[in-house]
């Protein structure tokens, strides 16, 4: 059957959201539905509510972390029902940030193998509070998952589903400016991480 998986990007417009892509390619190759919706222009909640997602994924840095556990709280709110996972810099870092009572999981480090153990054990109605790479809140206990082994071979991830970026709106495919990336992690040196 498959779980239904909503990628929301608050910057849509700007640089594509790569990690989130990788990640939605690996799930679709699992048989799991995936979209992507940008926060501008369009009521966030109609869409929640016409795709009725029962899994909501943010993916953030710091600072921006905020802007999302707003954002969910307020989804749980008015339609809930999801399961939300936040992945990324923020929650790699920064774990503690489960805590919110706006998320379910946070994902620390490498996304695309535990996103789909994730939506695999919930397709399944399995137990999913110990996959690697995952912290799980669930009825208040936050179980804290090892890390997996990163992964070797990159070339095993599918390309990243840009077509999911342009159902959302077609005018991203004609954008002069497109991300490619050459290497697996940020590129930046700075020295607090």
């Amino acid at each position: 059957m498959g779980r239904r998986v909503l990628f929301i990007v608050k910057e849509l417009e700007g640089a594509e959201p790569l990690g989130a892509l990788y990640v939605a390619g690996c799930l679709q190759r699992a048989g799991h539905e995936c979209r992507f919706i940008g926060t501008r222009g369009r009521s966030v909640v109609e869409e929640v509510r016409r795709f009725k997602p029962h899994v909501i994924a943010v993916g953030t840095t710091t600072g921006m972390h905020r802007y999302y556990l707003g954002l969910l709280h307020h989804l749980k709110s008015v339609t809930p029902g999801f399961v939300a996972l936040m992945g990324g810099p923020h929650p790699t870092y920064y774990p503690e940030v489960l805590q919110s009572p706006a998320l379910d999981v946070i994902c620390q480090g490498e996304g695309e193998d535990a996103a789909v153990e994730l939506c695999d054990a919930l397709d399944r109605g399995d137990d999913h509070r110990a996959i690697r790479d995952l912290w799980v809140k669930h009825e208040g206990v936050i179980y804290k998952n090892p890390p997996r082994e990163l992964r070797r071979d990159l070339d095993a991830i599918p390309f990243p589903p840009r077509e999911l970026l342009y159902e959302w709106d077609d005018r991203l495919r004609m954008r002069p400016l497109k991300s490619f990336t050459t290497n697996r992690g940020c590129p930046f040196p700075c020295s607090y991480c």
